[in-house]
């Protein structure tokens, strides 16, 4: 093109056999031909003595690069490509399982398309578990809540739940099948948790040095009327279980005072 003293008008330059080009030759005739035209040698026919005939302009599109890429970010996966030519041509994406394919832009846009290989594994998950949602219903029930959601999508999909509290959320069939439930409540319960144990504590005349309640299987940090301070569960505590220095000085003799000392020695510092 350069070499006949001519140039193309179109913004990002040559575009590809099949896209319309503007172009203008030396003596400033413009036309629009097609881009496998110009490569195969044909250039201005008002120079060659044709009539020009105008090649109707597609319209200008609506959509472009930063579309493709806020688009695939919504589905939580990527847009590789770095040009936008039209809508009709294909793009390089990969979604958030690692799955990489190339699709017509309007497709993802407009039609909302994405990744095959992640619907028919879902379809195929649908077709072959014909009692998911059943499983998840019953997870539910078993917390003492209900799945709000009544089709089914696979263990990866989010479900509504609601609680016995009456908390809504939402959270994947996997994580209730696997016994994940309201993180409300629960994080409630350890409040609740927590204050248990301190009362407990003063019952004894103790304290509960911890301020934070996970599981009744959790370790948490105890204080006794001596001053001895040990680690212990909260089931164990609650089952009758306390001070293991106390328990051990209870069991000697007065005349023992040496034994005794070691076990006293904490009361003694705390005075």
């Amino acid at each position: 093109m350069a070499a006949r003293g001519g140039q193309c008008l179109n913004d990002g330059g040559f575009l590809g056999g099949a896209a319309i080009h503007r172009i203008r030759c030396e003596k400033g005739h413009e036309w629009t031909p097609e881009g496998r035209s110009v490569l195969a040698g044909y250039w201005c026919p008002r120079c060659a003595g044709k009539p020009t005939i105008s090649t109707p302009q597609p319209k200008a599109s609506k959509y472009g690069l930063i579309d493709l890429h806020r688009k695939a970010a919504e589905h939580g996966g990527k847009c590789f490509a770095a040009v936008w030519k039209t809508g009709r041509d294909h793009y390089p994406f990969e979604c958030a399982a690692g799955h990489r394919w190339e699709a017509m832009g309007y497709k993802v846009l407009k039609q909302g398309n994405w990744c095959r290989a992640c619907t028919d594994a879902r379809l195929g998950e649908r077709r072959t578990d014909a009692e998911g949602l059943a499983r998840i219903q019953k997870a539910a029930h078993e917390q003492g809540g209900r799945c709000l959601s009544t089709a089914y999508h696979g263990t990866a999909a989010t479900y509504r739940f609601l609680c016995k509290a009456g908390h809504e959320w939402d959270a994947l069939g996997n994580n209730v099948l696997q016994g994940g439930w309201c993180r409300r409540c629960r994080n409630e319960g350890q409040k609740l948790g927590i204050e248990a144990m301190h009362a407990v504590a003063r019952e004894r005349g103790g304290k509960c040095l911890s301020e934070t309640y996970r599981t009744g299987k959790a370790k948490l940090k105890w204080e006794c009327h001596r001053g001895h301070v040990w680690d212990a569960t909260p089931s164990g505590v609650k089952a009758g279980h306390w001070c293991p220095s106390c328990a051990i000085l209870n069991t000697i003799a007065p005349k023992n005072q040496h034994k005794r000392r070691r076990y006293e020695a904490a009361a003694k510092a705390a005075d």
